[in-house]
């Protein structure tokens, strides 16, 4: 049975052993002073509680905990962005990443430095341009590892994973030769070399990289999906999550070399029972030649030369991505389940391909990858897939944003639904936690150029929306605030449009928080869909209202 460490008021953002495992060190908030509280609490009962924005900040600190006697004692006072951090083997260092005010805003630049445990004293390692991050120690102590973006301007740039000795000195950039995004690594235990997880289209895939040599050869292959690995301390044992279009993510171990791979768990047994729709991964041609993937899930009870409803489901970023999975996508199997195609287009802008391909749309949003998604759309009629009169898009965040610039540039689709996306880019940039978003996408702040944020604004269009469309938002969403949505609802009010706003308390980014609003907000989308793309007559016929779902 788990027993509680720690009474940090700040709450425990993050945590490590320490090598004699004996204490953990772990991140917290700092907090304010009792005077201060009592202060805060008079002020709040007298109602003479105004603040000033941003006046009041506290440091990110690192705690030791007892694991035998539960004491706790500040370690280091840290800094307002102190966010990852590794102890080194032998305990008496940590490398911590900062981006020194803690403003997600300020996200295109962190630093790693040294913290030496013994005498408190801390020593700047990197100062390059751009964000590092992700560091960890190399097994002697001698060197770390780190991630950084290709472009320092632009941080959805893909990663590359660079090497600097412990003490300081140059980085090497150890995957100059790899055209994939490094995600997750994993030093082994010889310190010769590492275990890495890259992004490759609609799947991911493991790979080996030899410091001596620079070389890295994959490790896994196949219509995979690999996430989520790890080395046991010996190194002898590999472990990782893996899942495909049919089945529900699984652990597997298997040797460092991925040999005699077995799963370990088996977990919801009883989905055996069920049928799931048929997942394709589609390739077609763009207007200007460029190939552009995506995956089609068809229709369970699937016939050839029959026509289906289609909705294309747009994802966030841009620079999301589609993956082959059966839980890569929002609700995409239930759609399939219920007699609709859905289309999942990873088009330019998206991860998972190589750097030229993920910047494609800077100063293009709303252009190259509309014209990606349409020309999907129509590959899909011509092969007989789709019905072009019973089409339905819908998407959340950059793919709300899609889907409210697609239906003010078409007339084509029968129904939308819009999830916390861009409607105004003035007004997001002017109330998103990350305003520097519109910065690198567009190239310029709206004082600079306002006609650029206006010609790729959907709400510039608004006037052409003839699409019924069902708007979807959380209360609580400081990614993209919901003043995007009201302004949306407004001008489709006055217009006189079909549409409805539907808002959820408490939810942030995603409306994900909540169950009942999970639930609540697939059902509301599949009515959405059955009344505007099929029609009342034709939904209650194939027995899919609502009443049906339950």
């Amino acid at each position: 049975e788990g027993v509680r460490l720690t009474e940090a008021e700040g709450g425990v953002m993050n945590f490590r052993w320490m090598p004699d495992g004996k204490e953990i060190i772990y991140l917290t908030k700092e907090q304010p002073s009792v005077e201060k509280k009592k202060e805060k609490e008079r002020k709040k009962k007298e109602k003479f509680d105004s603040y000033v924005v941003g006046e009041e900040k506290y440091r990110n600190q690192l705690w030791k905990v007892n694991i035998e006697s539960k004491k706790a004692a500040k370690t280091f006072n840290g800094d307002y962005g102190l966010s990852q951090f590794e102890v080194s083997p032998d305990g008496k260092r940590v490398a911590y990443v900062t981006n020194y005010s803690g403003d997600p805003n300020d996200g295109k630049k962190r630093d790693i430095w040294i913290l030496n445990l013994e005498n408190g004293e801390t020593d700047q390692l990197t100062d390059f341009p751009g964000a590092e991050g992700d560091v960890s120690w190399s097994p002697d102590g001698k060197q770390l590892c780190y991630q950084k973006g290709i472009d320092p301007e632009f941080s959805p740039s893909e990663t590359d994973l660079y090497i600097i000795p412990a003490y300081g000195g140059s980085p090497r950039n150890l995957t100059t030769k790899l055209d994939l995004s490094v995600g997750r690594y994993r030093w082994l235990p010889d310190g010769e070399e590492l275990i890495l997880s890259c992004s490759q289209g609609v799947y991911s895939h493991l790979y080996t990289l030899s410091l001596k040599k620079e070389k890295v050869k994959p490790l896994t292959e196949g219509d995979r999906y690999y996430s989520q690995f790890d080395l046991s301390r010996d190194g002898k044992q590999l472990v990782y999550i893996l899942e495909d279009s049919h089945s529900f993510p699984q652990i597997w171990t298997a040797t460092p070399d991925n040999r005699n791979p077995k799963p370990i768990t088996e977990l919801n047994k009883n989905f055996q029972e069920f049928t799931v729709a048929p997942q394709e991964v589609i390739r077609w041609k763009s207007t200007d030649g460029w190939t552009i993937e995506g995956i089609l899930i068809k229709p369970l009870g699937y016939q050839e030369e029959q026509r289906y409803p289609l909705i294309v489901m747009v994802h966030g970023g841009p620079a999301g991505r589609m993956v082959n999975t059966l839980t890569g996508s929002r609700n995409a199997q239930l759609f399939a389940a219920q007699g609709y195609a859905v289309f999942l287009p990873n088009f330019r802008g998206s991860s998972g391909y190589d750097n030229r391909f993920v910047a494609s749309n800077i100063k293009d949003i709303g252009r190259g990858d509309y014209r990606d998604i349409m020309s999907g759309v129509d590959y899909l009629i011509e092969r007989g897939i789709a019905d072009p009169d019973r089409l339905g898009v819908m998407g959340g965040s950059y793919g709300g944003y899609m889907t409210n610039w697609i239906i003010s540039q078409t007339d084509r689709f029968k129904a939308a639904v819009s999830m916390y996306g861009i409607f105004n880019l003035i007004t997001d940039f002017s109330n998103s936690n990350i305003p520097y978003w519109e910065k690198q996408y567009l190239g310029d702040y709206y004082w600079e150029k306002v006609d650029l944020y206006l010609e790729h604004s959907p709400f510039s269009y608004v006037g052409n929306i003839r699409t019924p469309v069902l708007i979807m938002h959380g209360d609580a969403d400081s990614n993209t605030f919901i003043s995007n949505s009201v302004e949306m609802y407004t001008a489709l009010k006055l217009l006189k449009a079909t549409y409805e706003f539907v808002r959820y308390p408490r939810e942030g980014h995603g409306i994900s928080r909540e169950p009942n609003h999970i639930r609540d907000r697939f059902q509301r989308q599949l009515r959405w869909f059955n009344k505007y793309i099929l029609g009342e007559e034709e939904s209650q016929k194939k027995g899919i209202e609502e009443k049906k779902m339950n």
